[in-house]
């Protein structure tokens, strides 16, 4: 994450019980909040259900909006498909991914707002 980025502080405990429910399920990405000063959410985005052949294609960035990278959480079992000689291009990860699973092993999550 960058400078200034925060998780929710159950964000760990609730992906680590979404995989191991859910075996099928490779990787998560959830919704991005805006917080002001005050820590009020002065604005939140969700992802897009990312489609394989658009990621392909390099649509997302381009004339989609960026695949939230902050946001994505994988099994370790994806690191299996990378060349980690490439990995710093967060782009090539998310092909990577893509190409070798089903679109339906990616999982939403939206959080709740309190």
């Amino acid at each position: 994450i960058n400078a200034g980025d925060f998780y929710n502080l159950n964000s760990f405990s609730i992906i680590q019980e979404i995989f191991s429910r859910n075996s099928e399920i490779n990787w998560i990405s959830g919704d991005k909040y805006i917080y002001n000063i005050q820590s009020a959410i002065i604005r939140s985005s969700s992802p897009y259900m990312y489609r394989k052949n658009l990621i392909q294609a390099g649509v997302y960035g381009r004339y989609l909006p960026f695949i939230q990278q902050e946001s994505i959480f994988w099994r370790s079992t994806l690191n299996n498909y990378i060349d980690h000689e490439k990995l710093k291009l967060f782009h090539y990860l998310i092909i990577q991914f893509s190409l070798n699973f089903q679109t339906n092993n990616f999982f939403y999550l939206k959080f709740q707002q309190c």
